[in-house]
Order: C-alpha cells, then sequence, then structure tokens
C-alpha cells in the first residue's frame, strides 16, 4: 500500500493548476517535490499530459483527428433545427384536424 495515498489525491486535484502556475509558491514546491519522490503520480503525470483534452482540441484544429465529443456535437446541431420543423408541421396537422 502507497504511504502517499492522501497526498497523491491531493496532487491529482491539484495538478491542473499546478501545470497553469495557478498555485501558490509553497503548493507548487510541495507538488514538485511529490511528483519527483511518488512513482505512481510521476506515471499518472505523464499518462495525464499525454491524454490532455486541449491537445487533442489543438490537435483536431491541426488535422489531426477530430475528438468523438466534438463530431457527437456538430450531428446534434445539425438534428436541430430537423427536430423544429417536425414539431412546427405536427402542431399544424394537429390544428387542422382538430378544426375539421
Amino acid at each position: 500500500m502507497r504511504a502517499y495515498k492522501c497526498q497523491c489525491s491531493l496532487f491529482k486535484d491539484y495538478y491542473r493548476d499546478y501545470q497553469k502556475c495557478k498555485v501558490d509558491e509553497e503548493t507548487k514546491d510541495w507538488m514538485t517535490k511529490h511528483k519527483e519522490e511518488c512513482s505512481f503520480c510521476k506515471e499518472w503525470a505523464k499518462s495525464f499530459e499525454e491524454n490532455r483534452e486541449d491537445i487533442v482540441i489543438n490537435n483536431s484544429i491541426r488535422g489531426y483527428g477530430v475528438p468523438k465529443e466534438k463530431d457527437l456535437a456538430e450531428k446534434v446541431k445539425s438534428c436541430i433545427p430537423l427536430g423544429v420543423v417536425k414539431i412546427a408541421f405536427a402542431a399544424i396537422w394537429m390544428s387542422i384536424k382538430r378544426s375539421s
């Protein structure tokens, strides 16, 4: 069992802010030291860096591939106007049937 389990949880919670230099100097020093000493967090940070969402989005902008979520969002956006037309058609059809 890891001796630093609680510290590892804190490390993971603050890692994004640590990368963006949004932590105070004391926290930054602690995180740097912990990353050097803890093999689990070192591997986790490496994996996190390889799978960062902003890197994936930047790569998709450059033409290296589009994330699945972005594809799904585009499909949903294209279906919304069709749904609105269907609802309008149904409302008109129901009002005609009701008046007959």
